[in-house]
């Protein structure tokens, strides 16, 4: 939906603002649309049950804590996106240009792999370094649990800004009562505890090598056809 929604509104806008529509447009987006997003995570994180997600989305309740964590996470990305797009043009789309329905290579071939190895390990560092809003946009929507759900594992009582609430089961009957013990963006991400980080590092870089590879044999394959064509 959110992709679908940012899709349509960029393209409209991006003739108006130029690239300021990718900047700014999924960012608004996801503040809009951030009663789905928690409905998603909290179906997930949630014993099952026979709710549905519509009556999940209209459950959610306003929350300065969510809002803040969603326009952390949306504002990286984007950031990150738009950095992306603009070195790929920069380094090597601009090398390339079209002469009569032909597409003519400009540019010099060295840089231009160089720029493109080099914009691929700036993806796997921005994705890397994008972990930390994940987490703490993640944290601070399972906090906000609707009580009549119970989730799956048990609540971090470091989450609370540090309080030490005694031990929560998950239920709503040890469940932390809204009030005093608001988590913040700072407590929910240092309350992520190390070795949950290291564990969390190693599963994207896993990822990464995995898509690494497929993205080669793909370009590989592309390749010898374009060969076998010529």
């Amino acid at each position: 939906m959110e992709i679908f929604a940012n899709t349509i509104v960029i393209g409209v806008l991006r003739q108006f603002i130029s690239f300021a529509a990718d900047l700014v447009v999924p960012v608004i987006t996801s503040i809009i649309l951030w009663r789905f997003n928690n409905a998603w995570l909290h179906k997930v994180v949630s014993k099952p049950s026979q709710k549905s997600w519509l009556a999940r989305v209209r459950e959610q309740k306003r929350s300065m804590a969510v809002y803040k964590a969603i326009s952390l996470w949306a504002c990286c990305r984007s950031i990150a996106v738009v950095t992306l797009q603009a070195l790929l043009y920069l380094l090597v789309v601009r090398n390339f240009e079209v002469v009569d329905g032909n597409v003519r290579f400009n540019g010099s071939l060295l840089h231009t792999v160089l720029g493109s190895l080099g914009i691929y390990a700036l993806t796997f560092v921005l994705g890397l370094l994008l972990i930390i809003p994940i987490v703490i946009l993640a944290r601070i929507q399972v906090s906000v649990l609707p009580e009549n759900d119970e989730g799956i594992v048990p609540l971090d009582n470091a989450l609370y800004n540090g309080v030490d609430l005694g031990p929560t089961s998950g239920s709503a009957a040890s469940r932390p009562t809204a009030g005093d013990y608001k988590p913040t963006l700072l407590s929910a991400w240092r309350s992520f505890v190390w070795p949950a980080r290291i564990s969390l590092v190693k599963l994207y870089i896993k990822c990464s090598a995995i898509q690494a590879a497929i993205n080669i044999v793909c370009a590989a394959a592309v390749f010898v056809v374009c060969l076998a064509i010529d």
